[in-house]
């Protein structure tokens, strides 16, 4: 692909080796409605052409509703309490709830893509799962 954007040069887009850069892809494959684009962060390891163009025809539905937003998902929060009586909090929670716990951080767990129907009003959801992959992020139906 040559593009000004790109000083007229072509552009190969690598894998996404944050969640930043994959959120950035599938907001930028969807706002384009490029169900290539789309298709190019998704983990097709290990699928069969049968389920592979099933999950083609899914990703062009998903590419062509107007898009309103996408967000990680974080695990939910669990708490745990070691033999010591300390406490550790994981997931999304607020650490001031938990005064003297130790919160650990965890990765997201899905990405959330809402969009409207065609008609512009009718809401829609997607949930895609998350892959670690090569040292790359990628999404999952």
């Amino acid at each position: 692909m040559h593009s000004p954007a790109y000083g007229g040069k072509a552009w190969a887009r690598g894998c996404s080796r944050s969640l930043r850069d994959l959120i950035f892809e599938v907001t930028a494959a969807i706002d384009s409605r490029d169900v290539n684009r789309l298709a190019g962060v998704y983990n097709w390891t290990g699928m069969s052409s049968r389920n592979g163009y099933a999950v083609l025809g899914r990703l062009d539905a998903i590419a062509n509703r107007p898009l309103l937003d996408v967000s990680a998902v974080l695990p939910a929060p669990r708490l745990s309490v070691d033999a010591d009586g300390d406490m550790t909090v994981s997931g999304a929670v607020d650490a001031q709830a938990y005064p003297g716990a130790t919160i650990v951080r965890r990765s997201p767990v899905a990405l959330r893509v809402e969009q409207t129907l065609a008609n512009g009003s009718t809401p829609a959801r997607t949930v895609f799962g998350l892959r670690r992959h090569m040292g790359c992020w990628w999404i999952v139906l």
